[in-house]
């Protein structure tokens, strides 16, 4: 999962050919580029739609979050803090929140528990993305009490609270384990998945959710020859030029599916 590396702080066509160990050259027209490069099979895979952004299954989970949500603020505006510290909170909750919400419609109720875990543990990819530098002082108990409430809410339809080795059983594939969304990308790789020196890099927004659908990954058995990770951009600061490098080398070998996504 990735996003573009030269749409992020300090990116550049230069350094993105130095990333890919590749060459940009422009061109005038489709035709022109027909020339020098093979177009490429375009396949388009639809999913289905999704009505007020959410798919049905999901609204009821989305509702326990809203309403945990709303009891975190109630409890901020009864607490005694300063100023300061409610409205940097207030940011934070919503930031998470927001991932939580975004990792559930566009992966599923599996996705979004994992999403909740992963900010659970703290990690230092995430936090840098949720809190900027004027949100630091937030109340992080308050803020740790929503995670908590949200992933046993969302654990509670889950079979071993999320954490089982394989999530191959016909009953989490299905809606609302997996989103229809999810469903579909699951279908696409495993039909390639046996194919020889076959790459795949799959495009996200948030780095929750590379993290998220890159554990989905790894735990079905049946895409097992697919070797999935993440990856960040250099430039976001969460992860080293080498780490980022040696990904890529992988990727090039055929030994993972890129899931990443840069700043």
């Amino acid at each position: 999962m990735t996003a573009s590396p030269i749409l992020g702080k300090g990116g550049s066509i230069d350094g993105l050919e130095a990333l890919l160990r590749a060459k940009v050259y422009s061109v005038e027209d489709k035709d022109e580029l027909e020339k020098f490069v093979t177009s490429p099979i375009v396949n388009v895979y639809y999913y289905g739609s999704v009505e007020n952004g959410y798919s049905s299954p999901n609204l009821i989970y989305t509702k326990k979050l809203e309403d945990i949500k709303h009891q975190s603020m109630l409890a901020l505006r009864t607490n005694s803090h300063d100023q300061s510290t409610v409205r940097s909170t207030k940011k934070t909750l919503q930031r998470l929140h927001s991932n939580l919400t975004f990792c559930l419609e566009n992966l599923g109720l599996w996705g979004a528990l994992q999403a909740s875990y992963i900010l659970l543990k703290g990690d230092h990819y995430e936090n840098t993305e949720l809190v900027e530098e004027e949100e630091s002082c937030s109340d992080s108990n308050l803020c740790n009490k929503y995670l908590h409430q949200a992933a046993s809410v969302l654990a509670s339809d889950c079979p071993g609270d999320g954490l089982a080795a394989d999530l191959s059983s016909i009953e989490v594939l299905q809606e609302p384990h997996f989103s229809k969304k999810l469903l579909r990308l699951i279908g696409v790789l495993s039909n390639f998945r046996l194919q020889p020196d076959m790459k795949c890099i799959i495009f996200v927004n948030r780095i929750v959710t590379a993290r998220s659908l890159s554990y989905i990954l790894k735990h079905l058995k049946f895409l097992s020859s697919w070797k999935s990770d993440f990856l960040v951009g250099v430039h976001s600061g969460f992860a080293s030029r080498k780490s980022t490098n040696n990904l890529l080398e992988k990727f090039r070998s055929a030994e993972s599916v890129s899931c990443d996504k840069g700043r």
